[in-house]
């Protein structure tokens, strides 16, 4: 790491990245003892418990960004539970960083054109089934899904403290430093920076996902498409995050870079993260929702990938003796299994479609 290279931060460049208003003026604002509109409320942390406007006005005062944490992700499940809470769209918007904008009964409009906003979360799977309860919405596969289980749930862990152990204070200290540092070098930018991968990245990428898409459709059909897909985008940013990190780590300055190749270490590690988030986002969409088909073999899924949206029951009959090297007779009594399973609907005697 060659975090000496990396350029300082002076104090003026410092007090323009705080979010943060001092805790005297915001005091007096409570009080009512001020209305000086320049010591707006700017927060980086933007409460769960927050009506639509009212984070979308967080989000605006503090030029787009926030963070949205929270220990217990039944806060945030009660807070989408309430009539003034809509937040579902506003949560896939921000995960496309589209804009976003309320009008307020009081005639106060705000409007974000490009929110960079970030949601964590924890809790049980229990909680987190209550916050997401179906993928239909588009608002789960948006989530990078992390989840473990004890190497035996039987086991005590030895919890006495460690005197090798370092601060958590000064852990997160230093690190917060840097990451100012590189955010202030970032914001004296004037103009994009582009961050690219390499050739063979995008080859590596393409041949896991489609490896990928046929294990998850496995386990839940149509309803894990778009946890795979969503996995895709997130490679990508993770990859970016880790290249500009790389980068600035080993001495790059950021204001003026105009191009960044992705290493094979940095897309490495973005690989194996996104397909870990995809596959334990699938595990737990399918013990939630219970819609495993552990009856489909690897020719089954390759049959249903390969069929058209509609297709005739000729089609079905002779596609399948190709690829599943059946003959028409156990071919067919696998098109009357896959009706019950929900994969196929029946549109007429002669026509199927997948629903």
């Amino acid at each position: 790491m060659a975090i000496n290279n990396a350029p300082e931060v002076g104090a003026q460049e410092e007090q323009e990245f705080l979010f943060d208003a001092p805790l005297e003026d915001l005091l007096k604002m409570e009080r009512g003892e001020s209305e000086d509109e320049q010591v707006m409320q700017r927060r980086l942390f933007v409460p769960a418990d927050s009506s639509t406007a009212a984070m979308v006005k967080a989000v605006a005062d503090n030029h787009g960004f926030g963070i949205i944490m929270e220990e217990e992700a039944d806060t945030l499940t009660r807070t989408l539970g309430q009539k003034w809470a809509g937040h579902e769209d506003l949560f896939r918007k921000f995960h496309a960083e589209e804009e976003v904008s309320v009008q307020r009964v009081d005639g106060g409009y705000r409007v974000v054109e490009r929110p960079y906003v970030a949601i964590v979360l924890s809790g049980t799977p229990g909680a987190f089934e209550r916050l997401l309860p179906s993928s239909e919405g588009g608002l789960y596969p948006r989530f990078c899904v992390h989840g473990y289980l004890p190497e035996s749930p039987t086991k005590w862990n030895d919890v006495s403290p460690y005197s090798d152990l370092p601060d958590l204070d000064e852990v997160l200290e230093k690190g917060g430093g840097m990451a100012r540092r590189v955010w202030v070098d970032l914001s004296s930018r004037t103009s994009s920076l582009v961050i690219q991968l390499q050739p063979q990245h995008w080859k590596e990428l393409n041949n896991a996902f489609q490896e990928l898409k046929l294990k998850v459709f496995k386990q839940l059909s149509f309803d894990g498409n778009s946890l795979v897909h969503r996995a895709g985008i997130h490679v990508f940013r993770l990859a970016m995050v880790l290249a500009v990190w790389e980068a600035w780590e080993g001495g790059e300055r950021l204001a003026d870079v105009t191009t960044i190749t992705v290493t094979d270490a940095a897309f490495d590690a973005a690989l194996t993260l996104g397909i870990h988030y995809a596959h334990t986002g699938a595990m737990l969409l399918q013990s939630l929702h219970k819609k495993p088909h552990p009856e489909l073999t690897e020719k089954d899924v390759e049959l249903l990938g390969r069929l058209p949206d509609e297709f005739p029951t000729q089609q079905f009959l002779e596609m399948g003796q190709e690829v599943l090297g059946k003959t028409e007779r156990t071919v067919y009594r696998r098109l009357e299994k896959w009706q019950k399973l929900g994969l196929v609907v029946k549109v007429d005697e002669a026509l199927f479609r997948k629903p």
